[in-house]
């Protein structure tokens, strides 16, 4: 495990995260060029990749939707 900072809509915090997760936030930020919130890197992990940018997205799974949902409130 691995402290790293990762940007939430309050502040930055400290996480202790595994290596997997590691790679997923590296991953988010550097598509978006700056430090991912959190909602950004568990959406990016849980939507199943398009064919077509026209594609709508497509969660994971139905409970992974609904964190997320939940989350954002």
């Amino acid at each position: 495990m691995k402290w790293v900072c990762i940007g939430t809509q309050k502040s930055l915090r400290q996480y202790q995260i595994k290596p997997q997760r590691l790679e997923a936030v590296l991953k988010v930020e550097k598509e978006l060029g700056r430090t991912p919130i959190e909602p950004e890197v568990f959406k990016k992990t849980h939507i199943k990749k398009k064919e077509n940018e026209s594609d709508p997205d497509v969660w994971v799974e139905e409970r992974a939707e609904r964190t997320f949902v939940s989350y954002l409130i």
